[in-house]
């Protein structure tokens, strides 16, 4: 709860510095800041109504469940590049309101040395919360000696405690070894439509339950 009672405050801090005359010279700062805390309230709020609320903690167990998968294919569908970077750091994203993942580029690798540009990823590891929020790391790579190369589709799979794991399955050659990944979607539940809509109808009901508790607890 002392948790909860931190995140809170400091949401509030934001909220009044956003209505503050001075607000337009960190305005990005504090709209960023607001997300990440809102992220996080979000995910403690989770656990915390589903301590205590029954019905909360069975929409929560049941959306890990509908996200429990394997063989998921993640498909890249947007590359960038930089003389300065070789590869994509960390991927972060959501389940859109169409049921599907669409995951980011967040960081990248920065090149200090030539020989770095040789080496493209090849194993990503993350989480995935029951509202559908997403984050992955790169956990391992793979060498190429000349050029580089570039991920196009990976495998991967989601377990029940929210982690998810991809790794690379087809990439093409590359001689610069600059080019990274951008852009992902994935499908999460394999064409199952009737999963598909039930997580989405469980995540609503669950972001209604922890809008109201912020309109209860949290002075804007």
């Amino acid at each position: 709860m002392n948790g909860l009672k931190k995140i809170t405050r400091e949401l509030e801090s934001v909220e009044k510095k956003l209505k503050s005359p001075f607000r337009f010279f960190i305005k990005k700062w504090l709209i960023k800041k607001r997300t990440l805390l809102n992220r996080s309230l979000d995910l403690s709020l989770v656990d915390h109504i589903s301590a205590n609320n029954e019905n909360f903690k069975k929409l929560v167990e049941e959306n890990k469940q509908l996200l429990c998968n394997e063989n998921i294919q993640f498909k890249v569908t947007s590359e960038g590049s930089s003389p300065w970077t070789y590869m994509t750091k960390r991927f972060e994203g959501r389940i859109h309101s169409n049921g599907f993942l669409y995951l980011q580029a967040k960081s990248n690798a920065i090149e200090f040395l030539e020989i770095l540009s040789h080496f493209y990823p090849s194993k990503y590891i993350g989480t995935m919360t029951p509202l559908g929020l997403a984050e992955a790391n790169a956990a391992s790579t793979d060498f190429q000696i000349i050029g580089g190369r570039v991920p196009e589709v990976f495998r991967g799979q989601i377990d029940l405690n929210g982690k998810i794991t991809f790794e690379t399955t087809d990439s093409w050659f590359e001689i610069d070894g600059h080019i990274h990944v951008s852009k992902i979607i994935a499908d999460p539940f394999k064409g199952n439509n009737h999963k598909r809509e039930l997580f989405l109808r469980n995540r609503s009901e669950i972001r209604s339950s922890i809008n109201n508790w912020k309109k209860q607890n949290i002075k804007f």
